[in-house]
C-alpha cells in the first residue's frame, strides 16, 4: 500500500512538472489568454476592419474623438495606439492598458511608447513566441530602436515567422503608409518586423472556469 502511495505521489510530481514545463514562455512574459476575454477582444477589433479616416480630415475618427473627449484632425493625432486602446475599453478590459495608469493623453509618439512603457513596468514584455492577443509593436525601417506602430495578434502561422494582425492607421494595400495610412485592416507581417510585445494578464479558461 505505501509502494502503491509512493508511485502515485511521484506521478502527480511528474505531471505537475510537465505542466510548469508547458506554461513557460521564452522570450520573457506568460501565457496569453487562451480563453473569453482574447475571443472578445479580438470580435471588437474584426467588427472595427474597413473603418477609413477622411481623406480631407486626416486623422478625425471615432477612436481620436473617444480619446481625447473632442473632435481632433490632423498629423498630430495619428491613430494606432488609440484604436488598440479603444478596443479593450469596448471589450471591457481598459484596466489591462496603459490608460488605467492615468497616462496623459497625447498624441502619437506618446501613446505608441506608452504601451512598451506598460509592458516593461509589468514585467509582460516578450520578444518572441508571440500569441493572439498580443499588442505588436512594429518597426519598417529597420531600426530596431524605433517604434512606429502598433496592432493585436490575430494569430500566428504555424513557424511563428507570420502573424495576421488587425491594426488602426494602417493601409489595406502594400503600397501606402503601413504606419499611418488611415484605416483599420488585417494585415500579414513577417515577424521579424516585430520590436516587441506586450502581452496583457488575461484571464485563462481555467481562471474563467474557476
Amino acid at each position: 500500500m505505501k509502494k502503491s502511495a509512493r508511485i502515485l505521489a511521484a506521478m502527480l510530481a511528474l505531471c505537475m512538472l510537465a505542466a510548469a514545463a508547458i506554461s513557460c514562455k521564452p522570450g520573457g512574459g506568460t501565457d496569453a489568454g487562451t480563453g473569453a476575454q482574447v475571443e472578445k477582444l479580438l470580435g471588437v477589433a474584426r467588427g472595427e476592419i474597413g473603418v477609413t479616416a477622411p481623406p480631407e480630415d486626416a486623422n478625425a475618427v471615432t477612436y481620436n474623438t473617444w480619446y481625447y473627449g473632442r473632435d481632433v484632425s490632423g498629423s498630430g493625432y495619428a491613430w494606432c495606439g488609440v484604436f488598440v486602446l479603444w478596443c479593450f475599453d469596448s471589450a471591457d478590459m481598459l484596466d489591462l492598458t496603459w490608460e488605467s495608469l492615468n497616462s496623459a493623453k497625447r498624441a502619437f509618439a506618446e501613446g505608441v511608447r506608452n504601451w512598451k512603457a506598460l509592458a516593461l513596468s509589468t514585467d509582460r514584455w516578450i520578444t518572441s513566441d508571440y500569441e493572439p492577443g498580443d499588442v505588436v509593436m512594429l518597426d519598417f525601417d529597420e531600426n530596431p530602436s524605433t517604434i512606429e506602430h502598433v496592432g493585436i495578434v490575430e494569430s500566428v502561422s504555424a513557424d511563428g515567422k507570420t502573424l495576421t494582425t488587425i491594426e488602426g492607421n494602417t493601409s489595406d494595400g502594400d503600397d501606402v503608409s503601413q504606419s499611418d495610412g488611415g484605416c483599420v485592416a488585417r494585415k500579414s507581417r513577417d515577424a521579424s518586423l516585430v520590436v516587441g510585445a506586450y502581452r496583457p494578464p488575461y484571464e485563462t479558461d481555467d481562471d474563467e472556469a474557476g
